[in-house]
């Protein structure tokens, strides 16, 4: 495993990504293009970028272990793996806030349909968990809101 030319690769590949935070799963597909880069694996490219100061990686918080509930996450577009960027590209407290607002939108808007869905299914238990979270992230992003930051 040629490790220079593997930086190299990744410098390019996530300097010229409009988003600077990458999927390690996208990186590693990036890198497979390559002869010399062809059978690393995601682990080890995890391993070398941990290492590299050119390099942060993003691991997500804690993830539910029911496959079900991340596959949900992740068709809402929420991180549920680790992901790169350049140190060099580390995104300003405005980017930061703008991400979450974001983020948040999205999640309230998943729930919500979560919601809709429960109760047009008859499923009245689905309906009291989703409403139990949904009340949760709005305490959430009110506490966002009360801090000043959003």
């Amino acid at each position: 495993m040629n490790l220079e030319a593997i930086e190299q690769r990744c410098l390019a590949f996530l300097g010229d990504l409009p988003n600077p935070l990458a999927r390690i799963e996208r990186v590693v597909e990036e890198l497979r293009r390559y002869d010399d880069c062809a059978d690393i694996t995601e682990a080890e490219l995890l391993a070398f970028l941990r290492k590299d100061p050119l390099f942060t990686v993003v691991d997500p918080l804690t993830l539910p272990s029911d496959p079900a509930e991340l596959a949900e996450l992740e068709e809402a577009g929420m991180m549920t793996g680790p992901r790169v960027m350049l140190t060099s590209r580390t995104p300003s407290k405005a980017e930061l806030i703008g991400a979450l607002q974001r983020n948040m939108g999205t999640m309230m808007n998943a729930l919500e349909a979560a919601m809709e869905q429960a109760r047009g299914g008859g499923d009245p238990d689905r309906a009291m968990d989703v409403q139990a979270v949904l009340k949760r992230a709005r305490d959430l992003r009110r506490k966002f809101d009360d801090s000043g930051l959003m």
